[in-house]
């Protein structure tokens, strides 16, 4: 953040030969509106795994644990603001805390 908003932001840009803040005060700035208290965009990251024999699925560097009938099987794994829910079709099969570091299980 510090180095967009200290050095990329004030420095000439290339192609519009103008500073990235101007052109976005200029122009984009009065195109914005407030939330007026509406909750911020929930984002979500779906992907798809296969369990492994040890009956985890990989997101990143951290595993999470699912029941061990699905070894082999392929699952789908939604990582929702802080929590890991596994499923295989409709039916969810676990959830989970996120880890935020790393190698963690």
């Amino acid at each position: 953040m510090w180095w967009m908003r200290e050095v990329a932001d004030v420095r000439i840009h290339g192609t519009t030969g103008e500073r990235p803040i101007d052109r976005f005060q200029k122009e984009e700035a009065a195109a914005l509106h407030p939330l007026d208290g509406r909750p911020p965009f929930c984002q979500i990251q779906e992907v798809r795994r296969i369990v492994h024999n040890d009956c985890c699925v990989d997101i990143g560097t951290n595993r999470y644990s699912v029941p061990w009938k699905y070894i082999k099987e392929e699952v789908t794994v939604q990582v929702v603001a802080e929590e890991v829910i596994i499923s295989q079709g409709p039916i969810e099969i676990a959830r989970h805390h996120l880890c935020l570091g790393q190698r963690e299980q």
